[in-house]
């Protein structure tokens, strides 16, 4: 049980991590997380997380608006 409650605890401390830091703060972050440096598969979900958080500031600097496409009939 307790076991779980640390999964838990752990769990909210990434979702807070990964929610208000840039991704060079990100990772700086996990680099401090004792749990994450200790076991393989917390690394492997903080690395997708960093993938995610990547892709989104990318989306925000490169934000294209919607694209209207235009089909014209032309009749003969």
């Amino acid at each position: 049980m307790e076991r779980d409650l640390d999964r838990t605890n752990l769990a909210l401390r990434l979702a807070n991590i990964f929610t208000s830091l840039t991704p060079e703060r990100l990772d700086a972050a996990f680099q401090n997380t004792r749990e994450i440096q200790h076991s393989k598969a917390d690394k492997v979900v903080a690395m997708e997380m960093m993938h995610v958080k990547s892709y989104e500031e990318a989306y925000k600097l490169n934000r294209i608006g919607p694209i209207a496409v235009r089909v014209f009939h032309v009749s003969p």
